[in-house]
Formats: C-alpha cells, structure tokens, sequence
C-alpha cells in the first residue's frame, strides 16, 4: 500500500516471490530508503505498475530489473525522482504499452543508458520526464512504435544528449514545449518519413 516501506532508512534488499503475477507498487512505497541498493522484479509478472514517488530519493539504488515477460508497464509520475545513482534501468523485451509518466526519471544524473525494447509498439513520455538527467548520451525509439508522445520539457537540461532516434515507423507524433530545452550537444534529430501527423 501507500507509504508501506517509506523512510525504511537500514532496507537494503526486497525480494518479491515468483509466482507474483500482477504488481503494483503503490505510491510512496518505497521513497526516501535510502539504504536499498537493488530492486528485482520476478520473472512471473506480466503486469507491472510503479506507482507515484514509489523510489523517490532512493539515493542509492543503481539498479532496477524488470523480467522479461512484463507485458504492460506504467512507470509513474516521480516514480525515480532523484534517484542519483541509478546508472541502468532496462525495460525487457516482451513490453508492448510503455507509459512513463511525468517527472518520473527527473534528476538521475547517473543515468547513462536507457533502453526501450523492439517490442514497443505505444510510447508516452511523460512531461519532465527525463530532465537533468545529464549523463544520458542517446535515446532510441524502436521500430515497432507508431504511436509517440514526448512531453513538455521531457528531456530539458539532458546536456549529453546527442543522438535522439525516432524509428522510421512513427505515424503520429507529438512533441511537447520546451522537450529538448538546453539539450546543447544534440546533433541528430530526425522526423521520420512515414509520420502523417506531426505536432
């Protein structure tokens, strides 16, 4: 529930057994652990919900795992605020509707690699959701997805950022204010051919 582990100051490690099939991880959940360092989702969750402010200011968590047979992920708003030392967060191929919420990876300035997997074919990028995450040097949309949304000031003060990707797929595509404010080391952006709605 809301709140259940918050503040937990000395967890370091939380294990959820195997035969978890739906998950959510309520809001404030975790925030503010400061202790826990790893957090592994099993194997038998197809769906996975993490909650706003789940892992807010879990300032050493560098690593958070998701299996390989999620197949609807939402990622809430704040879910990763100011997690410092995440450096990898991977989603698993086998996702198909991605939803990251806004504010959700703000200030993880750790962040140097994260993936969207091929099997994506629904994208939302929530506003502010990547912003000052400065280590963050590329950004790949994947070929499946024809359906994508980058919000307001998504990745504003990602100064590392050079490559953003969209795959020649995208049908519809909406970019926010401000998406790529201060974004200084972007060389490459482009609009693919096939995008018939553009905003």
């Amino acid at each position: 529930g809301e709140n259940a582990f918050e503040n937990c100051n000395k967890l370091t490690n939380f294990t959820i057994p195997d035969k978890v099939k739906e998950l959510t991880i309520d809001k404030y959940a975790f925030r503010d652990c400061k202790s826990l360092e790893a957090f592994k989702i099993p194997g038998s969750v197809k769906e996975l919900t993490i909650g706003e402010n789940a892992f807010s200011d879990c300032t050493k968590l560098t690593n958070f795992t998701i299996s390989g047979s999620v197949k609807e992920l939402t990622i809430g708003k704040n879910a990763f605020w100011n997690c410092t030392n995440l450096t990898n967060f991977t989603i698993p191929e086998g996702v198909e509707k991605l939803n990251i919420g806004g504010v959700a990876f703000y200030g993880c300035e750790s962040l140097k690699d994260f993936t969207i997997p091929g099997s994506v074919k629904e994208l939302t990028i929530g506003e502010n959701a990547f912003e000052n995450c400065n280590k963050l040097t590329n950004f790949t949309i994947p070929d499946r997805v024809e359906k994508l949304t980058i919000g307001k000031w998504a990745f504003q003060g990602c100064t590392k950022l050079a490559d953003f990707t969209i795959s020649g797929n995208v049908e519809k595509l909406n970019i926010g204010e401000g998406a790529f404010d201060g974004c200084t080391k972007l060389t490459n952006f482009t609009i693919p051919d096939k995008v018939k709605e553009l905003n």
